[in-house]
């Protein structure tokens, strides 16, 4: 395509935007930012889901979670059954108050009980070591800052 008139029609914009060329600068300036803004965000978003992605069996403690607030019925224990999973370890949680004797405080607390190993990936870090060892064998509890 050709265009003969295009050079005039450049002219006669460039006469035109005299007055308002600041503008025009501050919009262009604006819409720049904008773009480079939305580009730094959507950057951010994919790294966060790729790290998340990568240590995802660490931060789960496990393969897959399947949650369910009711009793799992036959039907669900028979899906659970023939996904092949060679170690499995059951949860349930819930949220109580606990006392503290020696202040008279309560605080809310989420207790969380499990049959069966775990975590099944990573490790669990206490404070003394040991500590791991005996909830392992079912001597005690893990209690979270």
């Amino acid at each position: 395509m050709d265009f003969p008139a295009l050079p005039f029609v450049l002219r006669l914009a460039w006469r035109d935007s005299r007055r308002s060329r600041g503008r025009l600068a501050l919009y262009g300036a604006a819409l720049t930012l904008g773009v480079a803004c939305l580009v730094a965000v959507g950057s951010l978003s994919r790294s966060l889901a790729r790290a998340v992605d990568q240590q995802a069996r660490t931060l789960l403690g496990a393969d897959l979670v399947l949650e369910s607030r009711r009793a799992w019925t036959p039907e669900g224990e028979a899906f659970l059954a023939g996904l092949g999973a060679t170690e499995t370890t059951r949860e349930t949680a819930f949220s109580s108050m606990a006392l503290f004797p020696k202040s008279g405080g309560t605080r809310l607390a989420q207790v969380r009980a499990f049959a069966g190993r775990f975590p099944l990936h990573g490790r669990l870090d206490t404070m003394p070591p040991e500590a791991v060892s005996a909830f392992a064998a079912g001597r005690g509890a893990l209690v979270e800052e």
